[in-house]
């Protein structure tokens, strides 16, 4: 939305010195321990935050006139100085006020500016002025321009709001001297005051956008510094991810590729020996036999090491009380984790594909939701209880069964079928990545009704293929 009064710096036209500020705080950010980042300044003074807290503030505004109006309604109706016609008159044109604010003037913090905004603010101020003529001045309603100039400085440019506060006060003055009687005294004693009220106006009013860009460029250097932090963890990740490859390749080539090979010089050493030495033969199958329980040693081990963070020395739901509970003090998103069933202990490989998919869920929440609560169940279910459909093909169902995991939140929803190719990115990676550990993923949402994700994976969870 457009925040009126204020103008958006362009961060394309932002000048070196700028950039240079951004690039080093942002280094200072990406320093910062976990804890310091989950209080970043882009919870409290982002763009974003800065919006939601306008757009909170908006309705107290259209109260706070609309009961002005209603206040000098009453006031009008009350008022013993005035005659029948002129009390008629004067709650007539409160009433074309109140009435053009609705029509117009509300919509107006949204889309300053424009025609709408010439129309709605000639209306209003022309039945002010009236109220003036008709009451002879004996009026209550001169309290309504405590809203009335901030409403000029809301919904024009600053120059032109300027331009316009002393044009309005100017033909506030002439109406006064009209009511009163075109003399010099008078004009002499309204000029002055018409002087004053404009040099108030005017200092509040550049005050208030002074107020309104200040925050605004204060906002989107936040912003700035958030996008350049979070490109430089990128690349660390990036250089990270890159050193664990190559760690990755001297572990596998220092065991499991010479594992192999021992397999497949001793599988062509059999050749010669099966009939001429038999037991030469079954020597070297037996050794075949332990290289490969050896191998698989080796990868289970390498499986675990590459085990999340989260989930080292710790069971699974341990891991997701800490992603919980780390998520909802970075963004404010109240989660709740509750566990139905009976505890199992599941495999490393299941543990890993649930806790990654429920990171990968609350940062969809985190990107697109804009919820206020989410709900994580982690349950498991009996083999003997599963529903033919969670049984992956080759799994026997009486076996260990299946272990689930359920995100839901309240936000906003979306159509899956709207989404590219049926869903996200995100979601497509998850569903990959559940599949080849020969699970499932469903998706079930709509717009305005929030997400539920739900995880179902066999205890014994294994790569398919």
């Amino acid at each position: 939305m457009t925040v009126p009064g204020g103008t958006q710096p362009s961060t394309a036209a932002a000048p070196a010195r700028r950039r240079s500020f951004i690039a080093s705080a942002a280094d200072m950010l990406a320093r910062r321990s976990a804890t310091d980042e989950a209080a970043s300044p882009a919870a409290f003074g982002s763009l974003a935050a800065y919006e939601r807290w306008w757009d909170r503030i908006l309705p107290l505004w259209h109260t706070l006139y609309l009961g002005l109006l209603s206040l000098a309604i009453i006031t009008t109706a009350l008022d013993g100085r005035l005659d029948l016609e002129q009390r008629w008159t004067i709650l007539s044109l409160l009433t074309v006020m109140a009435a053009i604010y609705l029509a117009l003037g509300r919509s107006l913090f949204e889309r300053p500016g424009g025609v709408r905004a010439a129309i709605y603010l000639s209306i209003t101020w022309l039945s002010f002025y009236a109220i003036i003529l008709v009451g002879d001045r004996n009026t209550s309603a001169f309290f309504i321009l405590f809203a009335l100039f901030p409403q000029v400085w809301a919904f024009l440019a600053p120059k032109i709001a300027g331009a316009t506060s002393v044009a309005v006060i100017l033909g506030m003055a002439g109406v006064n001297i009209h009511a009163i009687g075109w003399t010099w005294g008078t004009v002499a004693r309204v000029v002055p005051q018409a002087v004053m009220q404009t040099g108030l106006v005017l200092l509040l009013g550049l005050l208030m956008v002074s107020v309104v860009n200040q925050a605004e460029r204060r906002a989107t250097l936040i912003d700035e510094l958030e996008e350049t932090r979070s490109e430089l963890a990128e690349t660390e990740h990036a250089r990270g991810v890159l050193a664990e490859r190559e760690r990755l390749a001297h572990e596998i080539h220092d065991t499991l590729a010479q594992g192999f090979t021992s397999i497949l010089t001793l599988s062509q050493a059999i050749d010669a020996s099966l009939e001429r030495d038999p037991a030469r033969a079954r020597e070297q199958l037996a050794l075949i036999e332990q290289t490969a329980r050896d191998n698989l040693a080796e990868t289970r081990a390498l499986i675990d090491a590459l085990a999340p963070a989260d989930l080292q020395d710790a069971t699974l739901t341990q891991a997701l009380s800490r992603v919980a509970d780390r998520f909802s003090y970075q963004t404010g998103i109240g989660v709740e984790l509750s566990m139905e069933g009976e505890q199992v202990q599941s495999s490393m490989l299941a543990d890993i594909v649930l806790l990654r998919s429920v990171q990968e869920a609350l940062t969809n929440v985190r990107k697109h939701a804009d919820a206020r609560r989410v709900d994580i169940a982690l349950s498991h279910v009996p083999g003997d209880d599963r529903p033919e459909r969670d049984v992956p093909d080759g799994d026997d169902p009486n076996v260990d069964g299946m272990v689930s995991v359920r995100i839901t939140d309240d936000g906003r929803g979306f159509v899956p079928a709207e989404s590219s190719n049926g869903e996200g990115f995100g979601l497509r990676g998850m569903r990959a990545r559940v599949q080849q550990a020969g699970g499932e993923l469903d998706v079930l949402s709509s717009p305005g009704r929030g997400t539920t994700i739900g995880v179902h994976l066999p205890i014994a969870a294994r790569p398919s293929g």
